[in-house]
C-alpha cells in the first residue's frame, strides 16, 4: 500500500499529467463539467464503511514533540468517525489502525501526515470502494469516490480533531445530498 507521501507526490504527477489535456475554453471545460456526474453520486446507496486511521511516522513524530500521544489521537478520530458516520446512518463495520490490513468492502481512511511541501500536519479523507471493470479481463480494484485534503494549522489534538469533524461533516452533507432522508425518517 502506498504511503500518504507517495500518494500525495503520486497525485501532484496526475494532475501535472492532465492539466495540458484540459480544455482550453471557459466554454468547453464548462460543457465538460456538466457531463461529469455529481462527486456526490458515488455515495448513493452506501450502506457502511470500515474505517482506517492512518498516522504517517513523520506526524506521529510531530504529535509527540508537540506533546500529544498518537494512540491518544487516533482513537479520538475513532470516535469522531463513529459519531458523524452514525449521524447519517452509515453503520461501520470496522475500524482499523494498520497501513497493512484490508478489509473488505468500501473503507473510508483518516489520514494524518505531514505536507511535504510545508511541513505541516495535513489531514486526508479518503472513501476508497472495490470496483470491477466491466471489460475483459474484469480487473478489480480499489478506487477512490470521495476525498477531501485539509492543514489543521497546527500538530496539536484540538485542531487535528476539529480539522477531522469538519471534513467528516461534509461528507455527511454530501451523503445526505446523495441520499435524501425522507420526511418521517428525518
Amino acid at each position: 500500500m502506498l504511503s500518504l507521501k507517495r500518494l500525495q507526490m503520486a497525485s501532484v504527477l496526475v494532475a501535472a499529467m492532465l492539466l495540458p489535456a484540459l480544455p482550453a475554453t471557459l466554454p468547453a471545460a464548462q460543457a465538460q463539467a456538466r457531463a461529469l456526474p455529481s462527486p456526490t453520486v458515488s455515495l448513493a446507496g452506501l450502506k457502511s464503511v470500515n474505517v482506517r486511521i492512518l498516522v504517517s511516522s513523520d506526524a506521529r513524530q510531530g504529535l509527540k514533540t508537540a506533546g500529544e500521544h498518537p494512540t491518544a489521537v487516533e482513537e479520538a478520530l475513532e470516535a469522531i468517525a463513529r459519531q458523524k458516520l452514525a449521524l447519517v446512518g452509515v453503520a461501520l463495520q470496522s475500524v482499523v489502525r494498520d497501513r497493512q490490513a484490508g478489509s473488505e468492502g468500501s473503507a473510508l481512511t483518516i489520514g494524518v501526515d505531514t505536507d511535504i511541501t510545508t511541513g505541516s500536519f495535513m489531514i486526508v479523507v479518503n472513501l476508497e470502494e472495490p470496483v470491477t471493470l466491466v471489460r475483459p479481463p474484469n480487473t478489480k480494484m480499489t478506487l477512490t469516490t470521495w476525498s477531501a485534503v485539509q492543514h489543521p494549522g497546527s500538530n496539536e489534538m484540538g485542531p487535528i480533531k476539529d480539522t477531522v469533524a469538519d471534513i467528516l461533516d461534509r461528507f455527511d452533507a454530501d451523503y445526505l445530498s446523495a441520499n435524501p432522508r425522507s420526511p418521517a425518517g428525518q
